[in-house]
């Protein structure tokens, strides 16, 4: 539980949440709805969002929207327990659009992020027995379409909303993604650019810049492996129009992640199995003078395709912070 001091909830209360949250998910430097930046689907998290590159691949949307091109109507769900009373979900749908020209694909997902109960208490009474949540969410639609078989094209339209006990922050925000195939030696590029947008109001008369970045990829299919490898470099804006590609190390203005996805056809299953690892740069920011900093910054996950079913899990471990465990099922009806 937190404790506030003050019967009006002060903007260092919510910086704090915010630090707390965006340190717990690879965001670096002080911005505005983290939740923003999250990586909501458990395939995302396991490749440590390097996989901008792909290209029709259920759950893509929330991470390049120009990978949401699938052709099927679909459905996802994700859920995730953080440290303390921190827990995060999203829900999805896409929907083709039939009878054109070019593939184009619909959608949408709402995102949430919720701090659980927090309780009040006075300067000079302590607690009051009183309590409150805090929360922020993401709605977001796009639009997503195949020009041909080499290149695809994205666009989502996020509005950003936060609430803290009786204050209240919104914002808005776009992102703008291509992929392309390059037709040589099966590899896909990428690049997107996520929240590109402005916050309307803060919480009392703190406003920040959302988080946004530039995300610059490739993903390459092994030829006589079934695996597939990611990277990403990632230009992060730490402040209006401020950014940065300097030392890697402290510098919230650039980093990297890296992820690798394995299939595997399980005897006796006849289904595929999916083994996935990733690296995110940001880990070192995480590191806490524990013997488990060797991993700080690495995710681990698993899917397996069932048909019309799409199950994955991911686990995070992020050091003092607690682990993260992430759960989703995409469904094609």
């Amino acid at each position: 539980m937190f404790t506030t001091t003050g019967r009006n909830l002060r903007a260092s209360v919510i910086v704090m949440l915010l630090i707390v949250f965006s340190t717990s998910l690879f965001a670096a430097g002080r911005t505005a709805f983290p939740v923003a930046k999250t990586l909501m689907t458990p395939r995302s998290l396991a490749l440590a969002g390097a996989a901008i590159a792909d290209q029709t691949w259920a759950g893509g949307a929330g991470l390049n929207p120009a990978s949401g091109v699938n052709g099927e109507r679909q459905a996802g769900f994700s859920y995730a327990r953080h440290s303390l009373d921190l827990w995060s979900g999203q829900l999805s749908a896409s929907f083709p659009i039939p009878d054109n020209r070019y593939i184009l694909t619909s959608g949408f997902y709402l995102s949430t992020f919720n701090f659980g109960e927090l309780e009040k208490s006075e300067r000079d009474l302590g607690l009051t027995g009183e309590t409150f949540t805090a929360a922020e969410y993401v709605f977001a639609g796009y639009m997503s379409g195949a020009v041909n078989d080499i290149v695809t094209w994205g666009l989502s339209l996020k509005y950003l909303y936060g609430e803290l006990d009786e204050e209240s922050a919104s914002g808005g925000a776009v992102d703008i993604g291509v992929t392309w195939d390059t037709g040589w030696h099966n590899i896909r590029l990428g690049a997107v650019g996520r929240n590109l947008g402005k916050q309307f109001s803060g919480y009392g008369s703190e406003e920040d810049p959302i988080p946004s970045e530039l995300m610059i990829g490739g993903c390459r299919t092994l030829d006589h492996m079934p695996m597939t490898l990611h990277i990403a470099a990632i230009f992060a804006a730490t402040g209006e129009e401020d950014w940065t590609v300097e030392e890697l190390k402290g510098n919230p203005g650039f980093g990297f992640s890296a992820g690798s996805e394995f299939s595997i056809n399980a005897e006796g299953l006849n289904k595929p199995v999916f083994v996935r690892l990733g690296y995110h740069s940001r880990g070192t920011g995480m590191q806490t003078g524990q013997s488990l900093d060797a991993i700080a910054g690495l995710t681990f996950g698993l899917g397996l395709n069932m048909g019309a079913f799409d199950f994955d899990y991911t686990y995070a471990p992020l050091g003092a912070l607690g682990d993260v465990h992430r759960f989703g099922i995409i469904g094609t009806y």
